[in-house]
């Protein structure tokens, strides 16, 4: 399956202060929850981001920009693998406070 995920700037927040619109950071936030519910499901997913051909060929309205293309399928393997060895938490992250 592939999704096209796109913003409509018209129907999304903007900053006051410098008129940023933000249509895109939404569709990004829905896309990556998207994702983790997939991996939840034990399908694989890919985030692609060369989609100019794809607009072109659903003749996408002006106002709809695509922010991704999201590849959903089950994987030929487990996507999580148990008995593989972890970095521990320590070696990822640092806290500075």
């Amino acid at each position: 399956m592939v999704i096209l995920a796109c913003a409509d700037a018209s129907q999304a927040w903007t900053r006051r202060w410098d008129n940023i619109n933000y249509s895109w950071v939404d569709v990004a936030i829905a896309v990556t929850d998207m994702l983790a519910a997939a991996t939840a499901e034990g399908l694989g997913s890919c985030w692609v981001a060369a989609f100019d051909p794809v607009r072109r060929r659903l003749q996408l309205p002006p106002h709809l920009y695509p922010v991704a293309l999201v590849t959903l399928g089950y994987p030929p393997t487990p996507l999580i693998h148990e008995d593989k060895p972890r970095k521990p938490q320590t070696e990822l992250f640092e806290y500075r406070g």
